[in-house]
């Protein structure tokens, strides 16, 4: 587990929590408190280390600690900029400090792709062409995305209408599948 900051909040305690003190809170407009935000770094048995920022804005631990201490070559980036980052703090914050080698961008709050393709007006359009030269893979309904080790993306990758080619050059790789799930390290 790693740092990151959000502020956080149950805005619907009725739902959330038990009667009466739910109900209570409700009725009085109150929002109950649920912890610390946070993010994680998990190591797959392939070596593939992955960053998952939770809803957090750019901080000194992405640097001193998730890259200097966990190395992860993949990272999953909120990129909404209503609760987390938006698109220029995001791509700062991977290039800057983090530096994966690939990245999977996700809780844009929006409609990312149409027809498979990312969207030209989205948030997550702006944050990959922000990117540079790391690859960006945009996750799919209904497809697994597979990574090896060094987070080469090896099944389900779809990086929407940029970089195309450099995904196409990594396909013809041959490498074995594996098992599936939404992340699968290989």
């Amino acid at each position: 587990m790693v740092a990151a900051q959000h502020t956080d909040g149950i805005v619907n305690p009725a739902g959330a929590m038990t009667a009466p003190l739910g109900g209570y809170m409700n009725e009085n407009g109150l929002v109950g408190y649920d912890g610390l935000a946070n993010g994680f770094v998990l190591t797959f048995t392939n070596g593939l280390k992955v960053y998952l920022t939770g809803d957090t804005g750019p901080t000194s631990d992405m640097k001193l600690i998730v890259r200097d201490f966990y190395h992860p070559n993949l990272a999953v980036v909120n990129v909404d900029g209503v609760n987390s980052m938006g698109p220029e703090e995001t791509a700062y914050a991977m290039k800057q400090l983090v530096q994966p080698a690939a990245v999977i961008p996700s809780h844009a709050e929006e409609q990312v792709t149409t027809g498979g393709a990312v969207r030209p007006d989205s948030r997550t359009a702006q944050f990959m062409q922000l990117l540079g030269d790391i690859p960006a893979y945009v996750p799919l309904s209904g497809t697994t995305l597979g990574f090896d080790g060094d987070a080469n993306c090896v099944a389900g990758c779809s990086q929407g209408t940029l970089a195309e080619e450099r995904m196409r050059r990594r396909s013809e790789l041959d490498r074995p599948l594996g098992q599936s799930g939404r992340i699968v390290a290989r």
